[in-house]
């Protein structure tokens, strides 16, 4: 009898042996792994009809952007699994993506929801939490004139499974200019905890303001995630602040281009294509152009955050040497990243527009000696 205490504590001891083994393993490991690139999208708010305010996403915008990301083979992820990556090495997908919101309005499961559903992603909703009241109050909370959530609509949602839940101070106060950032930052997550029942770990600095000491304060509270802004990728890897991930805001407002192609002929170039802003806030933004079923641009333009003056692209001759190729010509307008869509359209042959001074348009191949210069 004697023996089995022995036997027991001897499993015991190995069970631990074995972990501190693997735990051990496991860090070495991630020292040693790659860096990967973590898109992390800020949406403030997307309506059925989308106001004039920049930061205000048409639903059908939004679900063309999912959509895209979708075709393009974004995944998305929990923020926790950008710890357990940086930490033990758990593999991420072959694209991950992280959707936030900072503005939890109360359509927000109906119109974002809805959308995030069909495709298959998740996202998560940041709390200010003063403004989500309960509904034994007989009210709701605005902010910048929209309806906020109650807490039984947030615990609502958070049971369906498509957003999960995280702070972003009480009062979405600029903690930079705040005496005590940390009471702040501290009274959300206890709010969430009172209201949820859930420790939460993931944080966003309202208004992507950080200094040193919030970060401090963020980390103090024991937030393992917290997001700031950025307009870049967010690279995940041994060296980074999980505390301080950049995310890239999603630009709305009534945004309208005009797109055409000009022809010219001169010996570098068929012609341009002329893209400009009718209407809409102004964001950095990449502009690329496709020749036919080519999946790879022929000219890429990244413009400034004032970019209301026509932009002119060059339209290179197709590498076959067959006009035919070019056809359709597609334009598409992204932000200066890459990974938001903001616009697709193609244009056919007989939508060139052409100089008085080019040449006559012969079908078939190009002759470039015949041309005139």
């Amino acid at each position: 009898m004697s023996k089995t205490p022995r036997k027991i504590f001897r499993n015991v001891l190995i069970v631990i042996v074995v972990a501190v083994a693997l735990t051990a393993g496991a860090r070495i490991r991630a020292r040693l792994l790659p860096d990967v690139e973590v898109p992390v999208l800020l949406y403030e708010r997307v309506e059925n009809t989308p106001s004039d305010g920049k930061y205000s996403v048409g639903a059908d915008l939004f679900y063309a952007q999912l959509l895209d990301l979708s075709r393009r083979g974004y995944s998305t992820v929990a923020p926790w699994r950008l710890r357990a990556y940086k930490r033990w090495g758990v593999p991420l997908p072959e694209k991950p993506l992280i959707i936030t919101f900072d503005r939890p309005c109360r359509d927000l499961p109906a119109v974002a929801g809805q959308a995030l559903d069909d495709r298959g992603f998740t996202a998560v909703a940041l709390l200010p939490t003063s403004y989500i009241t309960n509904e034994a109050l007989k009210r709701r909370q605005t902010l910048e004139g929209a309806e906020m959530m109650t807490w039984e609509e947030v615990r609502k949602t958070a049971k369906e499974g498509v957003f999960s839940f995280g702070g972003h101070t009480r009062s979405r106060a600029d903690l930079t200019l705040s005496e005590q950032p940390l009471i702040e930052i501290r009274a959300s997550r206890s709010d969430i905890k009172k209201n949820l029942g859930v420790r939460a770990n993931v944080f966003s600095y309202p208004f992507g303001k950080i200094t040193p000491e919030i970060r401090k304060a963020a980390k103090r509270v024991k937030y393992r995630i917290a997001f700031t802004y950025g307009d870049t990728i967010a690279v995940i890897g041994p060296k980074t602040d999980l505390l301080a991930l950049p995310r890239i805001r999603v630009v709305g407002g009534r945004q309208s281009f005009s797109v055409e192609a000009n022809e010219s002929r001169s010996r570098e170039n068929f012609g341009f294509a002329t893209v400009k802003r009718e209407s809409g806030p102004s964001f950095p933004m990449s502009v690329s152009v496709f020749y036919g079923a080519d999946p790879n641009p022929v000219a890429t333009n990244i413009t400034g955050a004032g970019n209301d003056d026509a932009l002119d692209i060059p339209l290179p001759y197709p590498a076959s040497g067959i006009q035919s190729g070019m056809y359709p010509i597609r334009v598409e307008i992204r932000d200066a990243t890459g990974i938001l869509f903001y616009l697709s359209t193609e244009l056919s042959p007989s939508s060139v527009k052409r100089a008085s001074s080019a040449p006559v348009d012969i079908p078939g191949e190009f002759d470039l000696g015949e041309l005139e210069f």
